[in-house]
């Protein structure tokens, strides 16, 4: 193989010129590429199969490249062949189509429950995501692919049903990174009190009453016991070679854990040298608009409301349909609405099944959000200071509109309940009171500051650690078994001994008190005796003082 290579650097070595340029233009060329082999390495990213997870990921991959790595990037064939994601630089690990259709049945299992106002079966949640995953691990063909790259660091969307992903890693004898929304210090090891830690799944802030701090205790310490978005066996399942490792065991020993959270948009969180939080990689600076939207939002005088509830939602119960169209016609602004529907006003309203949402927050003629506050959404926002009218769909979205209502950056609906009066009201609010876009845009600033670019922040830990490796920022409580981490064998040892003082304690009671009744019971046979002896003699004496007595009279 080397033999060929240097063969064919030779072929491009110039005839003309000394022996000594010849031969120095060669060793040029084998210093660059060897440079070039020690520096650049192969990433491939596995986000979870729909369009906004790997856009995020995407910005994250196409960030490394910058550093000179190649990067693959998993995505079903239905998601690459949409064209709405930026590719530029990165390669396609295309695998098969039916992958999708599990996250679109799960998609429009809780989209229908939140419209048909049913609650979410959560065994049911868990089957699709968890059929999802089984597909994915047990995919040969992508197996092979990946095994072929010989990637240097797989990239893995952090979501809970994700983690499995990381046996095929294991499997692979690849060094894995987690990159995503989810905060779950449990896994990660990362110490916590969940006093001041809410639920996602429950709109509640940091600052909590007591049945808050309740819910989110049962919560917290119930995925201490249960393991329910992956297989605890999963390694034993789909890796039955490797030595066998607990899940959360497993995804401990990830490089790094690059967490879409931050204090600016959320709450403030506890994090480890390994744990950091980077902020929402979903943004980007703005580019020009393109057409049908860069003339309508450039001629838009009073201005904008952008309108868009995810990939998911772009088909609406004509009542809901109904209510927001009369809404949005009453406004004296333009509105851009992700929809399946044509416009019935187009000088007034633009309907498209997609839209450039970053592109269009960031246009300074964009007044408002009307958004289901997606993490990737709220995030376009953030960084483009447009304060938001919240509507929440279903899973994490009631908590991030609640800390964006929170935070002073807009206000929350129900679509399911408002009127068409109401949703009118809320958006002139939003547009016409000053302190949301002061709010909302001073916090962008703040963001700005700390973050820049978080696909970049992103993108400088992961090339550190495919140099560096991670094993020396975890800190000692991820390496450990969990009954040590946890201070099982400690409790266990000290209920043993409290319980072993207890029954010394018992049985020592026992002995003593057995012995303090006979003692008692003796004393008081004693006590009895001398009373019977003293009533003997008193009655002798009272007889035969009776018998004087008589005697005398």
């Amino acid at each position: 193989m080397h033999r060929n290579l240097y063969s064919s650097l030779l072929k491009v070595i110039p005839d003309q010129g000394t022996p000594v340029i010849r031969w120095g233009v060669f060793f040029y060329l084998i210093l660059t590429l060897h440079i070039q082999s020690t520096f650049c390495k192969r990433v491939v990213v596995v986000p979870v199969p729909n369009v906004s997870h790997t856009r995020y990921l995407t910005n994250v991959a196409r960030a490394l490249t910058s550093y000179g790595h190649e990067a693959w990037v998993c995505m079903p064939v239905s998601v690459a062949e949409q064209n709405v994601l930026n590719m530029t630089g990165i390669h396609v690990l295309p695998y098969s189509s039916k992958e999708i259709n599990v996250v679109e049945d799960y998609m429009r299992y809780v989209r229908d429950a939140y419209w048909e106002d049913r609650r979410v079966d959560m065994g049911r949640m868990n089957t699709i995501l968890l059929d999802h995953m089984t597909m994915m691990v047990e995919d040969k063909k992508l197996e092979a692919a990946i095994r072929g790259i010989r990637p240097d660091l797989m990239i893995i969307d952090n979501v809970p049903h994700m983690r499995t992903i990381a046996v095929m890693a294991y499997k692979l004898d690849i060094p894995f990174a987690f990159v995503g929304p989810l905060y779950d210090p449990i896994p990660y090891r990362v110490p916590f009190t969940t006093a001041t830690m809410p639920s996602t799944l429950f709109p509640h802030t940091h600052d909590m009453t007591f049945l808050q701090r309740l819910i989110s205790f049962a919560i917290h310490y119930a995925t201490v016991v249960f393991e329910v978005f992956s297989h605890t066996d999963a390694v034993r399942r789909y890796a039955p070679d490797k030595p066998y490792l607990p899940i959360r065991e497993l995804t401990s020993r990830s490089e790094i854990v690059l967490i879409e959270s931050d204090p600016v948009m959320d709450y403030p969180k506890v994090s480890l040298p390994n744990v950091k939080l980077i902020g929402g990689t979903a943004v980007t600076e703005a580019i020009p608009l393109v057409e049908p939207f860069k003339s309508f939002v450039d001629t838009a005088e009073n201005g904008v409301v952008v309108v868009s509830f995810g990939t998911y939602i772009i088909d609406l119960p004509n009542s809901v349909f109904d209510k927001l169209l009369t809404a949005f016609q009453r406004l004296n602004l333009k509105v851009v609405w992700r929809v399946n529907v044509t416009s019935p006003d187009p000088e007034k309203i633009l309907t498209s099944q997609w839209i450039p949402q970053n592109d269009l927050l960031g246009h300074p003629n964009v007044k408002a959000f009307v958004s289901h506050c997606g993490q990737s959404s709220q995030y376009e926002a953030l960084f483009h200071g447009v304060p938001t009218l919240c509507v929440p769909i279903f899973m994490d979205q009631a908590y991030n509109a609640e800390r964006a209502r929170s935070k002073g950056f807009g206000k929350t609906i129900d679509l399911k309940i408002v009127s068409d009066e109401d949703i009118f009201f809320h958006i002139q609010e939003i547009v016409s009171n000053p302190s949301y876009a002061e709010s909302v845009q001073k916090a962008s600033r703040l963001f700005k500051l700390n973050y820049g670019l978080p696909m970049n922040k992103a993108a400088f830990w992961l090339d550190h650690v495919i140099h560096y490796g991670g094993r020396y920022l975890r800190y000692a409580g991820q390496t450990m078994p969990g009954y040590q981490f946890y201070c099982l064998d400690i409790l266990s040892l000290l209920i043993l001994v409290t319980a072993v003082v207890c029954l010394v304690f018992y049985y020592m009671f026992k002995v003593l008190l057995v012995h303090f009744l006979n003692i008692l019971r003796m004393y008081t046979s004693i006590i009895f005796l001398l009373f019977h002896v003293l009533a003997n003699l008193i009655h002798r004496f009272y007889c035969k003082d009776v018998q004087f007595k008589s005697k005398l009279s």
